[in-house]
């Protein structure tokens, strides 16, 4: 398997369900939120599975194997760029092929890869972790905003 990359340019998926799917082709920005306050945003790299295999798995995880599904993609740097927008500075570390974001006095990494048995390109965005609800919100809006899915 190849190693993760969460460099600048590398792009990452989103699973989008249904009912976030706007007839405008765009994503609602509740697609983009996390699933509670403690929780990191997850996500699917690109560099390690291919879009049909990661939609794959979606289908496989939540659509009862039933396919298209909707995803989204986008660059790193729409989520790093984002984040920083709220408030919750990204550094790029580009020995790492990562980012970081200072976590009170200790610097995280940004991403991280946390392989699941349905995907292994599962990944988590670790920085939204330490959103306030705020800066979810605003996150969310930011990243649907000129985004659109795609079914695959």
């Amino acid at each position: 398997m190849p190693d993760p990359d969460f460099s600048r340019g590398k792009k990452l998926a989103r699973y989008i369900r249904k009912d976030w799917c706007q007839p405008n082709g765009r994503p609602a920005p509740f697609a983009f939120r996390k699933a509670s306050p403690s929780d990191s945003l997850s996500v699917n790299t690109l560099t390690i599975e291919t879009k049909r295999q990661i939609a794959a798995a979606y289908a496989g995880k939540w659509e009862n194997d039933k396919r298209p599904v909707a995803m989204t993609v986008c660059n790193v740097e729409k989520y790093v760029d984002a984040a920083n927008a709220v408030g919750v500075e990204l550094t790029e570390v580009s020995a790492e092929k990562n980012w970081s974001f200072q976590d009170g006095d200790d610097a995280q990494p940004g991403f991280s890869h946390t392989p699941k048995d349905w995907s292994k390109s599962h990944s988590e965005c670790n920085f939204t972790a330490s959103f306030a609800d705020s800066q979810d919100f605003k996150f969310a809006g930011r990243m649907a905003n000129g985004t659109t899915f795609q079914m695959t």
